[in-house]
């Protein structure tokens, strides 16, 4: 085999499955194969000056070398993953909360949360609507087809407790308390932020004007200032229940939203 002068630097990666070689060469040339006998098959293109080259592993000539895996790695869960940083910007708040936390609870490295989610910002925004659609769609879908106004809101409001309550979840709205104190640099979370905000006060309003179109309630009814005194009992309760209520009494603060309703219309 003819000879080539040439520096070979070794730079090994984390992977078993690869290695980077920089090498530095006198002349252009391509080696394929060049030791046969070695476990790696090495295709190596050769340029003047630096070039690099990629040593992937194929199947051994020798298949007493070979040893067995392991199993093929488990699949990343990327639901599993936002429900473990939802958890981690729900107990410490969007700025406090640290890559290194999220990566943690997630059992990524960073490269992979960068690659996946594409930054902290990003992250948060994608956990932030994971937690609407986890505990908050199907009780508003179940608001707005109670046919019954009254009903409507006390078992919503009765619900909401049970949900800023749960032992499975830490205590409190996401939407109320994570994106406390976040910086003013951070536009779009807060701007996310105030629509999901604005989203449930549309809420309560448009239900309420279905109770007026239906004769449930009065024509009169300030529908804005009546869904922004629920709504805002709604944030309060995930204030509360930060501090450390109990269920019951939770649940006696929320038995005062549907007294917040106008006299049923006889």
């Amino acid at each position: 085999m003819q000879k080539y002068n040439y520096l070979v630097i070794i730079i090994k990666l984390p992977s078993d499955f690869f290695q980077i070689a920089v090498l530095l060469f006198i002349e252009e040339k391509i080696i394929e194969n060049y030791n046969k006998n070695s476990y790696y098959k090495n295709v190596i293109a050769v340029s003047k000056g630096i070039g690099m080259a990629v040593n992937k592993t194929l199947h051994s000539a020798n298949p007493k070398k070979e040893t067995r895996g392991k199993g093929r790695p488990r699949a990343f869960d990327r639901v599993s993953a936002l429900h473990s940083a939802l958890e981690v910007f729900w107990q410490q708040g969007y700025e406090p909360a640290s890559v290194a936390d999220l990566c943690k609870a997630m059992h990524i490295n960073p490269p992979s949360l960068y690659a996946t989610f594409g930054n902290k910002a990003s992250l948060f925004l994608e956990a932030l609507r994971h937690y609407e659609h986890i505990y908050w769609d199907a009780p508003a879908a179940r608001f707005m087809k109670e046919p019954d106004i009254y009903t409507a809101v006390e078992d919503f409001f009765s619900e909401a407790a049970k949900i800023l309550l749960s032992p499975e979840t830490p205590c409190g709205c996401m939407v109320v308390l994570a994106a406390v104190n976040i910086s003013e640099t951070e536009k779009e979370i807060i701007e996310t932020v105030r629509k999901f905000r604005l989203a449930s006060k549309k809420m309560f309003a448009d239900r309420l004007r279905q109770a007026i179109s239906e004769g449930q309630i009065p024509a009169d009814t300030d529908v804005p200032a009546l869904a922004g005194a629920l709504n805002t009992l709604l944030e309060g309760l995930s204030i509360q229940a930060r501090d450390g209520l109990f269920q019951s009494e939770l649940k006696a603060f929320a038995s005062y939203a549907v007294r917040m309703l106008p006299p049923r219309i006889q």
